[in-house]
């Protein structure tokens, strides 16, 4: 009789060639975790630089049941086991971790084969309680052979009870594998794929457990007397895992690859309706530490920030019973879809989801609101579907409309109203109540089957159903709840934004005009006041001066100041420019500087005149300087007063102009009126229609009125309503953000304020312990590379530390004298991964290296390592990078060749919370300055050509002057 044969490639078919994708694979493996009732599923990326990490390195974790030999043997390497398909298994409290009862996640025996799509080769560790470590080795590569057959590969299991014990056996057990695939290779079944094998040999024959591994949490508490659980070892990671992991210049990747990842292993528990009684994690090490990619998911009070919100439940019969809320109207809602009565073949669900108005303008939600959610939605928005609370995939990807909202907006947005890119929500189902509703083997969505076919038409129906009753776009004479309220919505918006547009517009006209028509004149008025200065100076180098001609001087020169303040610009800050603009601006702020520096040289000259003056000549100045200044003073304030009154006689005018517009409107309507009354019920009724109409009027006019008298009546020449109003309007997306970030600042500088006496003595107690074992590493060169990374990080955190000390109001500013060579070199060691990985040319000059600071060294390292930590930032965008420290003329210079900061940011940048990078707080070069002040020192930004001999930004440390 024949019999079935199986090729090994099926192996692969079955785990590798089944999995959709990376984050599908990754969260199969945690499901086996969690069904293992695992309280902690995680993975670890080590890139190189980490520890001794030499080549990228990925584990896979669980701290679930784990597994004995003979589970490996009968249950792991046996495909399709049924043993979570039979159903749910009872464990007690003990065998549970006192963890409540699960519902599995697997049911076809092959999930486990997902860890092939991690990458090869595979070691695999996993422990029962009180039974020995096993460990299981292989290559998936191997399956790539289709002349095996299953029955031809042998794969090393081995045990281990001690983890000094784990590099011998590892060796041992690669060993035993490549004899065993040689032996394939001596019975010729490698002859037409003998490429493949060469680089299986290659890689086997070249890995080896690395420290980094053999020091990590998991494998140290797999091995402790306790330990459980199961990890898997990956030493030649996929490509998309690299990719993760290549992100350490770049502070953020943007790469739609890496939000994937991102958004589906974040998502992987129904966050929106509970927290999880276990925890994910994905850290990522290199050489600057580990960081987490799993955060920033949904919650149940992110429902509430929407415009629009579903929540019910559709019973066993189809029949959806909720809530629609549209804006701020809530409706009670029931749907039954049209089909024969009974049950449905996908049975009952629950559903909650929520969405925004597409465009800001028609949202009840505050811009900055808006804002929020919309950024959040852009990255994990969607209808998901959870089972049981865990997600299936693929659904919620914003590439996977599986209910066609997209397909039917394009055709009709006004009648189908919802957008899979602005709603973010789920369907929650269960395997108890949706046992037809069934994953295909490769977790790429539903098996489409009758169950999923009428699912997905009852749920189209449904969302056809919403939008026809509450959303669709509606006809004259008719309404729905959401065009009922739409209009005022809109209408409040768009008062606000055609204000704003109108104010705008004026604004940017007005500024244009400025700058065309204040350019020609500034440009004179320079040519002007530098001849004045020539002049100036000719009187202050002689010997004599006569006072009426420096007096003839000095008042031609006031006159020039009190004009040229007249032509100062500043850029709008209630509207954007345009790039033309800006030019102009730039150009224009260049000349006024450059004029201002040319009056403040004349201010020098006309000082050194004064002392050829003698006691009579400096009175008579005193007095010619008096009277004019009293001049000067009144001439500006009246000529104030009178802008004043002519904006009064416009405010005057409207007011008539509006008196008139009621009046006529009253008039027109007791007109109509006129002649109509005939009895007294005719007379009832007009006089009622008045009255109304007349109460109406006055709301409209107080509406108009009130709000802005109330203004008027709170100016005060203390207060800048122009500034104010535009920092607010500055502020409002960003306020939240910012109070979030005070907060927890403030808490943070507190907190280390308090406790930085017992730092303190802690710090001096590790520095003592890692120099003694400094000593000790000489004798023993095996701990080599782990007392390096222990001193690397200690290093860091002790530039970290240094650079708190100068934030803490109980602190002494010590002064201590250190070389600008040793702070070169303590910034190398602090960016090391950062300039390494960058490829970035960082260097202090000759006069720098030999410049000797006497200052607080904390002040001075923190200032230091803000300003490169802003210049590696934005030297991302160019090539051969370069950061260089100079001195000379008192002065010391931190150049870039990255972007040029802008002429008129040259200020802004080191104003609180101001900041031109992504997720930046726009704090450390304000701290920087705070801080350098309080020791007489100063910080600013310069574009001066002589001073930038780079032409990127350039940082200059000087004397305070006050």
């Amino acid at each position: 009789m024949a019999q079935f044969k199986t090729k090994a490639r099926a192996v692969e078919l079955l785990g590798k060639g089944q999995i959709a994708d990376l984050p599908t694979a990754i969260s199969e493996l945690w499901k086996n975790g969690y069904d293992a009732y695992a309280r902690n599923l995680g993975c670890n990326l080590y890139m190189p630089g980490y520890m001794d990490i030499k080549e990228p390195l990925f584990t896979l974790y669980d701290d679930g049941f784990g597994m004995t030999e003979e589970d490996l043997l009968e249950k792991w390497i046996v495909l399709g086991t049924d043993s979570k398909a039979r159903g749910m298994k009872l464990y007690t409290d003990e065998e549970r971790f006192g963890i409540p009862q699960r519902v599995p996640m697997g049911e076809k025996g092959i999930g486990r084969l997902s860890v092939s799509y991690l990458g090869s080769p595979m070691l695999m560790l996993t422990r029962k309680i009180g039974k020995p470590v096993e460990l299981l080795y292989f290559d998936w590569n191997v399956l790539e052979n289709y002349n095996l057959f299953i029955d031809d590969i042998d794969v090393p299991i081995h045990s281990a009870e001690d983890i000094d014990d784990l590099p011998n056996i590892f060796i041992s057990m690669v060993d035993q594998f490549l004899q065993k695939l040689n032996q394939t290779l001596i019975k010729g079944q490698w002859i037409e794929q003998k490429k493949i094998f060469k680089n299986i040999i290659d890689e086997n024959s070249n890995i080896a457990l690395t420290n980094a591994l053999l020091e990590s949490e998991q494998i140290k508490n797999i091995f402790s007397n306790n330990g459980h659980g199961t990890i898997f070892v990956i030493f030649k990671p996929d490509e998309q895992l690299l990719n993760l992991g290549g992100r350490s210049f770049e502070k953020e990747s943007e790469n739609e690859e890496y939000w994937e990842i991102k958004r589906s292993l974040c998502g992987i528990y129904n966050l929106f309706k509970e927290e999880p009684d276990f925890n994910t994690q994905f850290d990522i090490y290199n050489e600057s530490g580990y960081y987490n990619i799993i955060d920033d998911f949904y919650s149940r009070k992110d429902l509430n920030n929407s415009d629009w919100h579903i929540d019910g439940a559709f019973d066993k019969n189809g029949l959806f019973v909720g809530t629609v809320r549209v804006f701020n109207e809530t409706f009670q809602y029931s749907y039954r879809p049209n089909r024969i009565p009974g049950n449905t073949p996908y049975g009952a669900f629950e559903l909650n989801l929520a969405g925004m108005e597409l465009n800001a303008s028609s949202s009840m939600l505050p811009p900055e609101v808006y804002e929020q959610v919309t950024n959040k939605t852009q990255h994990f928005g969607g209808l998901y579907i959870y089972r049981d609370n865990f997600r299936v995939l693929p659904y919620g990807r914003l590439d996977y409309d599986f209910l066609n909202f997209e397909k039917r907006r394009s055709m009709k947005a006004g009648k189908y109203y919802f957008s899979h890119r602005k709603m973010f929500g789920y369907i929650s189902i269960t395997r108890q109540e949706n046992p037809k509703l069934i994953d295909k083997a490769g977790r790429e969505g539903f098996i489409e089957n009758k169950a999923y076919r009428e699912f997905k038409r009852d749920l189209i129906d449904f969302f056809n159903n919403v939008a026809d009753k509450f959303f669709r776009s509606v006809e004259e004479g008719e309404s729905n709840a959401r065009s009922e309220q739409i209009d005022k919505i809109r209408e409040k918006n768009k008062k606000l934004l055609e204000a704003e547009k109108k104010k705008s517009a004026i604004t940017r006209k007005q500024f244009s005009a400025d700058i065309k028509d204040f350019t020609p004149r500034l440009i004179e008025l320079k040519k002007e006041i530098s001849n004045l200065s020539l002049e100036l100076k000719k009187k202050g180098d002689g010997l004599f001066v006569d006072f009426t001609e420096y007096n003839k001087l000095a008042e031609s020169l006031e006159d020039k100041k009190n004009e040229f303040q007249k032509l100062k610009l500043e850029k709008p800050t209630r509207a954007k420019i345009s790039s033309v603009q800006e030019q102009r601006f730039a150009n224009y702020v260049k000349d006024y500087k450059e004029t201002e520096n040319i009056i403040k040289q004349c201010d020098v000259h006309i000082s050194n005149v004064r002392k050829l003056f003698d006691i009579e000549d400096l009175k008579r100045d005193y007095e010619n300087q008096s009277r004019r200044a009293t001049f000067d003073i009144s001439s500006l304030i009246n000529s104030y007063k009178k802008r004043f009154a002519s904006a009064a006689n416009k405010i005057n005018s409207q007011f008539d102009e509006q008196k008139s517009f009621y009046l006529g409107k009253l008039s027109s309507s007791i007109s109509e009126y006129n002649g109509e009354p005939k009895t007294r019920k005719d007379y009832k009724k007009v006089i009622d229609s008045l009255a109304r109409f007349i109460y109406q009027l006055k709301e409209e006019i107080n509406d108009k009125m009130e709000p802005f008298l109330k203004h008027i009546e709170g100016l005060n020449f203390d207060v800048d309503e122009e500034f104010l109003v535009s920092w607010y309007k500055e502020q409002e997306e960003k306020l939240s953000d910012q109070l979030e970030k005070t907060d927890s600042l403030a808490q943070l500088g507190i907190s280390a304020e308090i406790i930085d006496h017992e730092l303190t003595r802690l710090y001096n107690q590790m520095r003592k312990s890692m120099d003694v074992l400094g000593g000790y590493i000489k004798e023993h060169p095996e701990l080599q590379s782990l007392y390096s990374q222990l001193d690397h990080a200690f290093l860091q955190i002790e530039s970290n530390y240094r650079m708190l000390q100068p934030l803490y109001h109980t602190r002494r500013r010590l002064s201590v004298k250190f070389s600008g060579e040793q702070l070169v070199k303590d910034m190398r060691t602090f960016f090391d991964s950062k300039l390494s990985s960058g490829d970035v040319e960082f260097e202090g000059t000759i006069s720098f290296n030999a410049f000797v600071f006497d200052a607080p060294e904390a002040v001075i390292y923190s200032t230091f390592i803000n300003v490169i930590d802003n210049a590696l930032y934005w030297l991302i965008s160019v090539n051969d990078r370069k950061i260089t420290i100079d001195y000379k003329d008192n002065k010391i210079f931190i150049m870039n060749n990255g972007p040029k900061i802008d002429d008129s940011e040259l200020e802004n940048i080191f104003t609180l919370f101001y900041t031109r990078k992504v997720n930046g707080r726009g704090i450390g070069l304000y701290l920087a300055r705070r801080s350098l002040r309080a020791i007489g020192l100063d910080i600013y930004a310069s574009n001066d050509k002589k001073d930038n001999k780079l032409n990127g930004a350039c940082f200059i440390i000087k004397k305070y002057e006050k």
